[in-house]
């Protein structure tokens, strides 16, 4: 009851205070059509004045980002946070915006109290809020305000406020840690225990390396900046401000790929980020391809003695009819070869490892068009195959012209029986 009673003798937002919620928080929007400019804030609309970004409404006076578009609609919901101690508690109260607009009508926003959250440096005490309901096709706020459960504090009850509302007022060794006034896409929850019980957090927020404080303080990658700690401490001591974090986490783990001395400013402070992101990443799938080359070539060599001894004996096998030609394949390579212009499973499910099968390839003025599987055991054709594991438009001219010439196989099959 305490923490009620406390909620309830701390609640509103005084005319000025929404006033600057509105125009800090909510984006203002005009939508441009091809004859008119429309503000989504006061619905006044006026002729073209033709191509720009931004614009000022002749009539209130806002300045607006110009959007060219034919939707005549636009809804905002976003959060703010007022700070305050209470009690010897950090108090945050927390009010959601939600605006409609509409082309030609003057925006419809709301500024609701929906969350007071009370904590201390060692964890939330207690919440104090309205009901949020949270489901897949439903975000909203309704009832009295409550006692709510903790357990669901990060679930339900600690959204992103967008801003903190001028004048904050916080417990004091929260503003020794670096607090001054904004939260830096944290919630303050986060910010406040994340600076109070991690020394490196609040060394990044008073290095203004905001982009690495918020993985380090609510991201699952927060253990990266813990391992190129002695690479963020050269960046803040050369007063390189780290923009792009996940880039520059990635761009540390290509440096340390290649072997390149992380405590080196010339390496972990690029002039140009992205471009030397990118360049270490192609050179990284460069050399990965060439790895993946060269094992392709041991497996094949491998694999190639196995099939030249299971299979020798049948190469050099060709039959012709016209433009159609069909031969055995001799090398591994050629199996993979197949796989990828046919587009089927050749290759990958190992043909070259069966026992039974000898595989044949026919091609029409020198163009590859099938792939045949044939029964050394029963001497039939079991599959061939085109395009997809398609039949092309030859296949019955390529299957009656391996079965004209199975004797040649049969022959060399016997060949093979008697000298084994």
């Amino acid at each position: 009851m305490r923490f009620f009673k406390l909620s309830q003798e701390n609640t509103g937002l005084s005319e000025e205070e929404k006033a600057w919620a509105i125009d800090k928080c909510l984006k203002h929007i005009a939508y441009q059509t091809k004859s008119r400019t429309s503000c989504l804030d006061c619905g006044h609309e006026w002729p073209n004045i033709g191509t720009v970004n931004t614009c000022v409404c002749p009539k209130c006076n806002t300045k607006l980002k110009i959007e060219v578009t034919r939707k005549k609609k636009m809804e905002q919901r976003e959060f703010v946070a007022h700070l305050d101690v209470v009690e010897g508690f950090q108090f945050v109260r927390l009010f959601e915006l939600k605006s409609f607009h509409r082309s030609g009508k003057k925006a419809d926003i709301s500024v609701r109290e929906v969350i007071h959250q009370f904590f201390t440096p060692d964890g939330i005490v207690e919440i104090v809020a309205k009901l949020h309901h949270l489901h897949w096709n439903l975000d909203s706020f309704g009832y009295e305000f409550g006692i709510r459960d903790k357990h669901q504090f990060h679930q339900k009850y600690d959204p992103d406020p967008i801003n903190v509302l001028p004048g904050p007022n916080c417990l004091p060794i929260f503003k020794r840690n670096g607090f001054k006034g904004k939260l830096h896409g944290l919630t303050a929850f986060e910010l406040f225990t994340a600076i109070t019980h991690d020394p490196r957090a609040e060394t990044l927020l008073k290095a203004r390396q905001y982009k690495l404080l918020l993985i380090k303080a609510a991201s699952t990658r927060r253990s990266m900046v813990d391992r190129y700690w002695d690479s963020i401490k050269i960046c803040i001591r050369n007063k390189y401000k780290v923009k792009d974090a996940l880039m520059w986490l990635d761009y540390m783990d290509l440096l340390k790929y290649f072997r390149k001395d992380l405590r080196n400013p010339k390496f972990v402070c690029p002039s140009n980020l992205k471009r030397e992101h990118d360049r270490l990443v192609k050179k990284k799938r460069v050399e990965e391809r060439r790895r993946e080359v060269e094992a392709m070539r041991r497996y094949m060599e491998e694999e190639q003695a196995a099939y030249e001894k299971a299979k020798q004996a049948f190469f050099g096998i060709q039959f012709k009819a016209g433009h159609i030609s069909v031969r055995v394949l001799e090398h591994v390579r050629e199996f993979m070869e197949e796989g990828d212009i046919h587009k089927h499973c050749l290759f990958a499910n190992k043909y070259f490892r069966k026992h039974d099968s000898l595989v044949m390839s026919a091609t029409f003025k020198g163009n590859p068009i099938e792939t045949i599987e044939i029964s050394l055991s029963e001497m039939k054709v079991i599959q061939s195959r085109g395009l997809r594991n398609n039949p092309s438009e030859h296949h019955m001219k390529i299957v009656n012209l391996v079965n004209r010439n199975m004797n040649k196989i049969r022959d060399r099959r016997q060949k093979l029986d008697k000298t084994a």
